[in-house]
């Protein structure tokens, strides 16, 4: 069964990537077809992979190439909004997991959650470097803030949720 999970969150991760570079018409129907299809997982696994698609799919949809949004105050906006939702999620995939693992399993995890935090936001400061001192600087930030949460929900839900 976990297999079959990776297998289904693998080929997500793919399907995301080729909507980042613009090579599917319907990237969203596409992943639903495989969450659907290929994943034997539990419902609560179906309902965080489908609430990481409609995540996937607002990002998608968020006003980049409006004209307020071209300037580098308008970039940090939708960053911002992009990773908000990203840790929205996070907290809800972890609120989700306080009522089903054990006190010991929850402990571990807890303790592997500040860990991790630490992880992205150090992660996050080296991506900033890039641009340090400029007005890129938060939009690198952010940006690496959001991609790493986005990764986090996906191996959360593959690796706690079955």
């Amino acid at each position: 069964m976990k297999r079959n999970i990776n297998i289904a969150l693998f080929s997500i991760f793919i399907l995301l990537i080729g909507i980042i570079i613009g090579r599917f018409t319907s990237p969203v129907k596409e992943v639903e077809k495989i969450v659907e299809v290929t994943s034997p997982s539990s419902d609560m696994t179906k309902k965080y992979l489908s609430k990481f698609i409609d995540i996937q799919e607002k990002v998608n949809n968020l006003p980049h190439n409006e004209e307020k949004y071209q300037t580098t105050l308008g970039m940090r906006e939708l960053a911002s909004e992009e990773y908000e939702m990203w840790d929205t999620l996070l907290n809800d995939i972890y609120s989700e997991l306080k009522n089903i693992l054990s006190n010991e399993d929850m402990e571990k995890l807890t303790n592997l959650q500040i860990q991790w935090i630490a992880y992205r936001d150090e992660i996050a400061e080296e991506a900033g470097k890039e641009a340090e001192g400029g007005s890129l600087q938060p939009l690198l930030i952010t940006t690496s803030k959001s991609q790493t949460t986005k990764e986090r929900c996906l191996e959360l839900i593959n690796d706690y949720m079955e």
